[in-house]
C-alpha cells in the first residue's frame, strides 16, 4: 500500500510555491510586454496616419494601460514594491492591500496579494 508521508506533502507544497513564483515572474515580464506592445501599436498607428486607436484596452491588457493611468503601476509586485517603498518596512499584508486600495488602484485579492508578498519577502526582493 502507498502511504502518503508529511515529508512528501511538505516537498510538494513546497514544489507548488516555487511553480507559482515562477508563473508570477512570468506573467509580470509578459504584462510589461504587452503595455509595451500596446504604447509601441499606439504610436505607430499614429505615425502610420492610421485611424486612433480606441481608448478600449484588448482582453488580457493590464487595467493601467487600458485606463491610460500613469500612476498606477502595471503589475502586482510593482504595486506591492511601491507601497514598500512609500510606506516602509514591517508593514502587514493587510496594511498594503488597505494601502494599494486607498490610492484608488482598484480592488485587490486580498489571498493572492498574502501568496506574492510571501514569495517576494522569500526571495528577499522585499525587506519585512
Amino acid at each position: 500500500m502507498n502511504s502518503i508521508t508529511l515529508e512528501t506533502i511538505q516537498r510538494r507544497r513546497a514544489e507548488v510555491g516555487k511553480q507559482l513564483s515562477d508563473l508570477d515572474a512570468l506573467r509580470a515580464e509578459l504584462e510589461s510586454e504587452l503595455g509595451d506592445l500596446a504604447a509601441t501599436e499606439r504610436t505607430f498607428a499614429r505615425m502610420g496616419g492610421a485611424e486612433r486607436i480606441t481608448a478600449s484596452a484588448p482582453v488580457g491588457q493590464p487595467e493601467a494601460v487600458a485606463r491610460g493611468d500613469a500612476t498606477k503601476p502595471a503589475t502586482t509586485t510593482e504595486m506591492i514594491l511601491q507601497v514598500f517603498r512609500e510606506m516602509g518596512r514591517g508593514m502587514e499584508p493587510r496594511e498594503v492591500t488597505d494601502a494599494i486600495e486607498a490610492k484608488g488602484w482598484g480592488p485587490v485579492n486580498r489571498d493572492a496579494l498574502r501568496t506574492r508578498i510571501w514569495h517576494l519577502a522569500k526571495d528577499k526582493k522585499l525587506a519585512k
